[in-house]
């Protein structure tokens, strides 16, 4: 039997009255009553639109419309007004209203006419002005006089005429089409006209007023066909009156569980048990290390202390490991005798194209061949590079603060990156949930900074938004114009109060360390590393080789200690990772997994191969001493997606409300690290942070800061300069000698460009 937070209300508009069910999954299914009661001023005449943790109220005569927020605990379980207006402006009373997730589909059922927009529930109009770039209109020629039911992600067009049912997945970033072909398979059912149809949690749910029964029709998006057989239940005593009006509810799951209504598991190891001891999450992404690199070697001599799934050995770094080069010379997988963190000195390739080099080694990876994991050498040796530093780890005592709260905490030896690629499609699955369709870093320049101007997928913080949690930050290093890269790319344009307070949702590391310091961030806390260092004496941070990782060392102890410092330690999950393995070898081969949109393909791949193993370390003293942690979830894996149901599930929010694709339905969430039954003692009170090399910024650029050094200039320089001379400007700075020069030039073109803009 499944206990979910999901419920049924069967409400009659001619009288207001409504009954409150809480759906129980088992064997038969069943629902149970919670409570009954009637509405005074919500009768005929209203549409009742359940989205997410609300309710819209929509009396459609008129087009004024009210927004309640959901609360099963009290006797009505709508009993807060959150916001009312007037929709006139926006639609007039034959458009259909779809909730979609996070979005709004706007439908008017004899054109076929739509409008996609987001859902705010903070706005008078309930989303986005009608003038957003992220808005998506168009005309379906084939989804005419059609009953519209969103369920998991998908969408169900029943025919009014003859009953006949396809599915599409949808899409909010695709502004050709939000129902993009190809339809979903095994969803193309043939359900009567006269049967009444509604969404609760992943299930279609059909029923008649003359009939005592429902039938439900389930959803798994895990799967390859994900509509699963019909089941039909009885419910009833009698028939429902003639007018009655079945919708589901998926609300906000509170952290005390309401009189009446039956919950699951809450013990060690469960989101129930997380989210009554962590009341704060910092995640902090960096760049471009394997798991062998950094952890390979970090029990090896140390015992593991606790196993969470799996109780197999650590799967670490062996000497029998090894790449051959071209010539077929063996190159085996050794410790780092050197006493620096500098290594590799140059930048493995890790393109998509490069990474398929490294795992196949020329083997065709579409062909659902497991990668062997034997091109490593001759990946890195084609760009003339000492083969063996790829093959190479470190000794724990070279990476502290890392190693040390590895093993103090937990570290994963089975998390994957979420794609053979490089920076931005694998930091945008963690944020995301897909790379949207993109297996290369996203477009530098003009692109760049036009890509708020395009309709995009959401983000987590969408989600967040879409169900009224406003509480959290992301926290930046260097910065120049303003460039908030993270922002940039997967929340500006989304959010209009967001955009209005930039700085308040986007600031400096500085307050990151002194609210830490104080107890006063917010529930989720982002942070950004440097990408590129700065004449304040900023250094870029973010591990990426070739450089130095001391500095990305030292903001780890940075954020650790001023964490610990705070009174809100004993509360606060950490969470460091990286967002793929950068080129360096790591023998474990990535398994297969599902692509986050159906549609999504680019160069005959389809995101359906995770890519390599990267660290992953939780920290907090609700996790035992030296855990090590895999997935409990049979057939489903770690990866950045995994991020995203594990904080979504914390912030209780269901899956079925996320919308943001199949992949992240299909990860394995970490809750099972919290096994501590009593918090921890024996945790270090500050770390040590290594100490910087004052010539980093001497070092040379790798292709990261090239990459940011481009969309530096461009941010700096659109509307000032014409596109040749901001390009002109880009590359003149790129092939600067090393990492001080470079922004030493970007210092100097600020000021130049600030006094033209004074000027004028």
């Amino acid at each position: 039997m499944s206990l979910t937070y999901e419920f049924l209300v069967q409400w009659t508009p001619s009288t207001g009255d409504w009954n409150l069910y809480q759906f129980i999954d088992s064997d038969i299914a069943e629902l149970h009553l919670v409570k009954s009661g009637n509405w005074q001023t919500v009768k005929s005449g209203h549409q009742l639109i359940p989205i997410g943790n609300y309710v819209i109220d929509r009396e459609i005569s008129s087009n004024q419309f009210r927004l309640w927020q959901v609360d099963i605990a009290q006797s009505d379980f709508l009993p807060s007004l959150i916001t009312q207006g007037d929709l006139s402006a926006e639609l007039d009373p034959s458009i259909e209203i779809i909730p979609l997730g996070n979005y709004l589909l706007l439908y008017k059922p004899d054109t076929g006419a739509y409008q996609c927009r987001r859902f705010d529930p903070f706005s008078n109009t309930l989303m986005l002005t009608a003038d957003s770039p992220q808005n998506i209109t168009g005309h379906w020629q084939t989804i005419t006089n059609a009953d519209l039911i969103p369920v998991a992600g998908y969408v169900v067009s029943r025919d009014r005429n003859d009953g006949q049912c396809r599915t599409w997945m949808f899409d909010g970033g695709n502004a050709s089409d939000i129902l993009p072909e190809p339809q979903i398979p095994g969803m193309q059912w043939t359900i009567d006209q006269s049967t009444k149809l509604c969404t609760m949690g992943d299930r279609i749910v059909g029923w008649d007023p003359d009939s005592r029964d429902i039938t439900l029709w389930p959803v798994d998006p895990t799967l390859a066909h994900p509509g699963l057989p019909s089941k039909t239940i009885t419910v009833w005593e009698s028939a429902l009156p003639a007018d009655t009006v079945l919708f589901g509810l998926t609300p906000l799951v509170p952290l005390e569980l309401p009189t009446g209504v039956q919950g699951g598991a809450d013990g060690p190891g469960t989101i129930p048990w997380m989210r009554q001891r962590i009341k704060k999450v910092v995640y902090l992404m960096l760049e471009n290390r394997s798991l062998d690199h950094m952890c390979g070697d970090l029990y090896t001599v140390d015992k593991v202390g606790k196993f969470i799934g799996s109780d197999k050995p650590f799967d670490g770094a062996s000497n029998t490991n090894w790449n051959a080069d071209k010539n077929g010379q063996r190159y085996y997988q050794t410790k780092f005798s050197v006493q620096s963190v500098d290594y590799p000195k140059g930048d493995p390739d890790h393109s998509y194209s490069g990474i398929i080099q490294q795992l196949f080694d020329g083997a065709d990876p579409n062909a659902g061949h497991i990668p062997e994991m034997k091109g490593f050498v001759k990946s890195y040796g084609s760009r003339g590079k000492s083969p063996d530093e790829v093959m190479h780890y470190y000794d724990p005592s070279m990476l502290e603060p890392m190693s040390l709260l590895a093993k103090q905490y937990a570290v994963s030896d089975t998390w994957f990156c979420s794609l053979p690629g490089p920076t931005d499609p694998n930091r945008a699955f963690s944020l995301t949930g897909s790379s949207f369709s993109k297996t290369e870093n996203f477009e530098s320049g003009d692109t760049y900074i036009s890509w708020p101007k395009f309709p995009r997928r959401p983000s987590v913080w969408d989600v967040l938004w879409a169900h009224g949690i406003k509480d959290w930050k992301l926290y930046y290093h260097a910065t120049w114009g303003g460039l908030k890269y993270t922002n940039q790319l997967f929340l500006k344009g989304h959010i209009k109060e967001v955009d209005q307070e930039t700085d308040h949702y986007n600031t400096d590391i500085s307050e990151f360390i002194s609210s830490a310091k104080a107890g006063t961030l917010p529930a989720f806390s982002f942070i950004e590393p440097a990408w590129l260092g700065n004449s304040s004496g900023m250094v870029p941070n973010s591990c990426h080789p070739p450089s130095d990782m001391a500095p990305g060392l030292k903001m780890v102890a940075d954020i650790y200690n001023a964490l610990r410092q705070g009174p809100d330690f004993d509360q606060t999950l950490l969470i460091i990772t990286f967002d793929e393995h950068g080129g360096i070898y790591d023998h474990v081969p990535p398994p297969y997994t599902n692509n986050a949109y159906r549609n999504d393909t680019e160069g005959g791949f389809g995101f359906d191969l995770l890519g390599v193993r990267v660290p992953t370390v939780l920290i907090s003293p609700w996790i035992e001493n030296s855990t090590v942690f895999r997935s409990v979830q049979e057939g489903r894996q770690y990866d950045a997606t995994s991020f995203l149901s594990t904080l979504l599930q914390w912030q209780g929010i269901p899956a079925s409300n996320w919308w943001l694709g199949d992949r992240i339905r299909a990860a394995a969430s970490f809750e099972s690290v919290f096994q501590a039954k009593h918090l921890r003692k024996d945790i270090p009170l500050s770390v040590q942070a290594p100490e910087l090399d004052p010539k980093q910024l001497d070092m040379p650029m790798n292709e990261l800061h090239q990459l940011f050094i481009t969309r530096i200039v461009y941010t700096l320089c659109t509307g000032i300069l014409s596109p040749e001379e901001i390009e002109q400007e880009a590359q003149c700075i790129c092939t600067l000698g090393s990492i001080r020069l470079a922004t030493q030039a970007l210092d100097k073109l600020e000021i130049r460009l600030n006094a033209v803009h004074s000027k004028n």
